[in-house]
């Protein structure tokens, strides 16, 4: 490697590492409810309230005495969320003002499910759940942010590996939900919107160094 290319190679390496994982949109709202509905004890519907990317959003809520609900989906993307450089998935969540605010003195707490199906064996709808170090805490002052949240099991492992896509039993994935784990002490609503993919940040590393390999042959093989 003579000393031009290997400058390229620290170069594309350090503006790659600096580069933003680009993320791709799951869910926007903007057409309805995209096939979410409860799934447990709580009520989902298409709203407007903490929209960040045009003007719907999703409302979660459960009551003061339910403590697990999910807003489940089956319209999925298999191809993005089984996909090995999908890592996690970012949500923007909005916490309201007054009511629909946990102010219980317990806890709050999101996670996602993935809802695996073997047809052949008509085995459907087994929840992989993500664990409770990858849950993000809802228990938040009233306003606006972004939750990205880690895609990994309660084994531990990627829940893709639960899938045949990663080497598992699941041969299909048949739904996608936000689920909340909370104290019965309180209710509380959630405005969901934004739901995207985040890939692997060295995913994009890679194919800059690629590009930049290209682009020096071919200035190599111009002389």
């Amino acid at each position: 490697m003579n000393r031009s290319f290997a400058r390229v190679v620290f170069a594309l390496t350090v503006a790659a590492a600096a580069l933003p994982a680009r993320a791709q949109l799951l869910y926007s709202f903007e057409d309805g409810a995209q096939g979410f509905t409860n799934n447990g004890l709580a009520t989902v519907a298409q709203d407007t309230v903490g929209a960040t990317q045009g003007t719907h959003s999703l409302a979660f809520g459960l009551g003061q005495t339910a403590t697990f609900s999910g807003a489940l989906t089956e319209n999925v993307n298999p191809a993005v969320l089984l996909s090995p450089d999908t890592t996690a998935v970012a949500v923007d969540v909005t916490i309201p003002q007054g009511a629909g605010e946990y102010t219980g003195t317990g806890f709050a707490n999101m996670g996602i499910s993935y809802f695996g199906s073997i047809p052949a064996q008509n085995v459907y709808g087994v929840p992989v759940q993500t664990n409770g170090a990858s849950e993000r805490n809802l228990d938040l002052a009233p306003g606006t942010y972004t939750l990205t949240i880690p895609l990994v099991s309660t084994t531990g492992a990627p829940i893709r590996n639960a899938f045949t896509a990663g080497g598992g039993q699941f041969t299909d994935l048949g739904g996608f939900q936000f689920y909340i784990s909370k104290s019965g002490d309180d209710a509380m609503t959630v405005y969901l919107d934004n739901v995207r993919a985040v890939p692997e940040p060295a995913a994009g590393a890679v194919a800059c160094l690629f590009m930049g390999f290209i682009v020096t042959r071919r200035r190599r093989a111009a002389r």
